[in-house]
């Protein structure tokens, strides 16, 4: 079987990130965190590529469509979620203008953010190889 999937979690909310990465790895994945993109684009220097990428949008330092549109540099088709409450028809063209066409609002629920990472996943690698069953 192979490997699990490898995702970078970005989130500046302690608390936040840390229920989301323990759900995620309870769900079967790696995940590597980082406090803000500053933070995502060093460890996707040191530890990269990973298979996924999902990150907040409004954060100190760099915001998402400024790390995205940075890691889309480095691998131009790296996948990538955006997850946040300030998402709206600006935000969403800006996300787009990077190459970023997936996206939750926050709240969400767990399910919502496993079928998301689902829908990005099997593009990269057939879902009956993965190491974890998304979803059902």
């Amino acid at each position: 079987m192979d490997r699990p999937f490898r995702l970078l979690l970005v989130e500046d909310e302690q608390v936040l990130r840390g229920l989301v990465g323990q759900f995620l790895r309870r769900s079967g994945f790696t995940v590597v965190e980082a406090v803000d993109g500053h933070d995502a684009l060093c460890e996707f220097d040191q530890s990269g590529p990973f298979d996924l990428v999902v990150s907040d949008l409004m954060m100190p330092r760099m915001d998402g469509v400024d790390m995205a549109r940075e890691l889309r540099a480095r691998r131009s088709d790296q996948p990538i979620v955006i997850c946040s409450a300030a998402l709206h028809d600006e935000a969403e063209h800006r996300l787009r203008e990077v190459g970023v066409h997936a996206w939750l609002h926050k709240p969400y629920h767990p399910e919502a953010l496993l079928a998301r990472i689902e829908e990005q996943l099997v593009g990269n690698r057939p879902i009956e190889t993965a190491a974890v069953r998304l979803c059902g």
